[in-house]
């Protein structure tokens, strides 16, 4: 008991050093704050001219300070790489970068610099408690009420439910965008939000190209095509949360990917660059950022390549490119009839996959060509080609 007397006298006064260490450090930056103002004034002329956005920088990052924890590190991550490439990027080349990643803070700042964490910690023990508390009342209800009464007790049931299920699913005020483009392809533009009751960060994206799209290929164009299985086997649809299983236990909801259309998708990545590194501890943040960097990147430039091989083989086109004409005869003796998308391949009589193969999935693409013998007795070939989404790192099945 003395000894452990002692250490807590030691550990207090080490606590108090501490304490009064860092108040003095806060004095000596408070009292620095006026003259920094007075600096950047005063330069404001200088960085117009020199095209510098040094203070509207200092203004994203004092108000970076209200979001959440885990957006918070989110954002700190996407704005050190972007720092450090627009640094040490060209070299000085006058060259435009292929490559751009935009960031800037969304949604209602006031909001969010009232909705601290410890708020945030306080406000969902007190919704599940309550909620715990109004279940265990209307399980004790009596069972002689009248039936009127017993309907319009289910209506309103089934109201205070919807209305819970949004509570549990209302985002924080604050987000996260992230605009990632890569030049002559096409850009995808995130959304990032916390959901405080489940304690989760989601993405909503919307992705644009520079070409028309074609309407066979729209489901591998969209955002959540692109993001889908970027860096691994992930859909967003599933959240690796005890936190979040056990509130929508208590709530009595379906499985999360019953409602990714209206809160949005939680890819494991997310998570990891969030801070939550219990997912896969092995996993340091910084080399995860740089591979999903690489790995979306990749994605744009390959997508939009199937984008133009698609339109001109839907055009009965062959597209060749420079360096692989040497791989194609110089006289063809057939010609491409048509270059058609098949919505259920398995109906195509001439079509046998196995399923315990699973070299199929239910979000490939599937086309079937065809082609005839220009001269003779123009024999016909018809060739079915499956598309996977990790295209072009897994090839297509033919």
């Amino acid at each position: 008991r003395k000894e452990l007397v002692s250490r807590r006298c030691t550990t207090t006064t080490e606590r108090d050093f501490v304490i009064g260490e860092i108040k003095e450090l806060r004095e000596h930056l408070a009292g620095m704050r006026p003259g920094l103002d007075t600096l950047l004034k005063a330069t404001a002329p200088m960085q117009t001219a020199l095209q510098s956005s040094f203070a509207e920088r200092r203004q994203t990052l004092e108000t970076a300070r209200h979001l959440p924890g885990p957006l918070y590190m989110l954002f700190a991550q996407l704005h050190t790489h972007n720092e450090m490439k627009q640094d040490g990027g060209d070299g000085g080349s006058a060259a435009p970068p292929a490559f751009s990643l935009v960031l800037s803070i969304g949604g209602d700042c006031e909001a969010g610099r009232k909705l601290t964490t410890a708020t945030i910690i306080e406000r969902r023990a007190k919704f599940l408690r309550r909620e715990s508390d109004s279940d265990r009342e209307a399980g004790e209800e009596d069972e002689s009420q009248h039936a009127q009464h017993r309907k319009s007790k289910r209506r309103r049931t089934v109201t205070n439910e919807g209305q819970r299920h949004t509570m549990v699913l209302l985002p924080h005020p604050m987000t996260v965008n992230a605009t990632v483009t890569e030049k002559g392809c096409g850009s995808v533009e995130m959304v990032f939000k916390y959901l405080p009751m489940l304690d989760v960060v989601v993405v909503q994206a919307t992705a644009t190209w520079q070409a028309p799209t074609v309407s066979s290929c729209s489901s591998f164009l969209t955002a959540s095509g692109v993001l889908n299985n970027l860096v691994e086997e992930d859909d967003g649809t599933a959240i690796d949360s005890t936190v979040a299983d056990e509130v929508m236990k208590q709530q009595h909801m379906e499985k999360f990917e019953q409602y990714v259309g209206e809160s949005g998708l939680a890819y494991r990545w997310v998570q990891r660059l969030s801070g939550y590194q219990s997912l896969d501890p092995s996993v340091e943040s910084p080399k995860q950022l740089d591979e999903v960097i690489k790995a979306l990147r990749g994605r744009i430039d390959s997508r939009f390549a199937l984008l133009q091989q698609l339109t001109a083989l839907e055009q009965c086109e062959i597209p060749i490119r420079g360096n692989s004409s040497a791989f194609f005869p110089t006289r063809l003796s057939n010609k491409m009839v048509s270059f058609t998308a098949v919505r259920e391949p398995l109906t195509l009589s001439w079509v046998c996959l196995s399923p315990k193969a699973q070299l199929v999935r239910k979000t490939d693409l599937c086309y079937v060509a065809q082609l005839e013998r220009k001269t003779g007795d123009r024999a016909q070939l018809h060739a079915a080609v499956f598309i996977s989404q990790e295209y072009p790192r897994v090839s297509p099945l033919f």
